[in-house]
């Protein structure tokens, strides 16, 4: 695929059907069987940042969890249940946006994934000019935010620049002081996060869902051990075999690659907004995670500017 992933295996009607290796861009592979293009049967996954693992897989479900939430037909959205969890009336640390320069950089960039044309040899890194800005906040720690040069005017860039920025200012300060870059394109893709970054694509499906979307992703760039977060993988590895259930069927999918940034989201749903949150939901959330919200507690994270109870 253009995503450098690859599966080698036995097919049927064109889905992986029989035993194969699908291997993805970052080294990593799951290798076993597949039934109707999904796992079925004992898949190990190894190498890249996923150690060694095995499960027994049916369906494309891992058969030694216990499922995940169940939050009645959310299939559309899986932020529906927690939207409003922050609105645009809530408080921003954002202070200012200074211009910087209009410059040429490498950014990864959605379209180029799937595109049959890209400017460069990494098929999913967009080499182009860019509009760069410096955003400051309260409590320091400045973002870079770099919108692609097909905004064409450095006003327009600025104008879509802070639109974005003011929610990365609404965001708790641990999750902001893990973002370093805003890269911001046009275009309907899903948004991604890592490693300090987020990219955004303006023409986002889920606008509704904007400020959930930016916590999920501040996920991904503060905290994900792939991208040196500060979350410990063995022990949030610990807290999930203890919980055995998700907040999502995203994350008990994607058990190693989004769980955090799934939880992180209602974390601070059932310690910040609350008032957000109806009962049902909130003692939902309790029961199937404790101690994954233990863990979030116990680091004694600077929520500023949410306020938070953690009794």
């Amino acid at each position: 695929w253009r995503n450098r992933t690859k599966y080698v295996g036995e097919w049927r009607d064109g889905k992986k059907h029989g035993y194969g290796t699908h291997s993805f861009y970052d080294g990593s592979n799951h290798i076993g069987k597949w039934k109707n293009g999904k796992k079925h049967g004992w898949v190990m996954s190894t190498g890249g940042n996923m150690g060694v693992q095995v499960y027994e897989w049916k369906d494309g479900v891992r058969g030694e969890w216990f499922g995940h939430i169940n939050w009645g037909n959310i299939s559309a959205n899986r932020f529906k249940e927690s939207v409003n969890i922050i609105t645009k009336k809530d408080p921003t640390t954002f202070q200012n946006l200074i211009f910087v320069e209009e410059k040429l950089m490498d950014f990864f960039d959605g379209r180029l994934v799937s595109s049959l044309v890209t400017t460069t040899g990494d098929p999913t890194v967009n080499i182009t000019n860019y509009f760069i800005f410096k955003a400051t906040f309260e409590k320091g720690h400045n973002v870079t935010v770099a919108v692609n040069a097909e905004f064409k005017t450095k006003g327009k860039a600025e104008k879509t620049a802070l639109k974005y920025i003011k929610i990365v200012g609404q965001l708790p300060t641990f999750l902001r002081e893990g973002v370093d870059f805003i890269v911001i394109h046009k275009g309907n893709e899903n948004w991604t996060g890592g490693a300090g970054k987020i990219y955004i694509h303006t023409g986002q499906r889920q606008k509704k869902f904007i400020e959930e979307i930016m916590v999920h992703e501040a996920g991904h760039a503060a905290l994900d051990w792939y991208g040196a977060g500060t979350v410990n993988r063995a022990e949030w590895a610990t807290a999930q075999l203890a919980d055995k259930k998700f907040i999502s069927e995203y994350a008990e999918n994607n058990m190693d690659r989004e769980d955090v940034a799934e939880t992180i989201i209602w974390w601070i749903a059932v310690r910040c907004k609350q008032d957000r949150v109806s009962k049902k939901n909130y003692k939902k959330v309790l029961e199937a995670i404790p101690n994954r919200l233990k863990y979030f507690d116990e680091k004694n994270y600077d929520t500023y500017p949410l306020v938070c109870n953690f009794e």
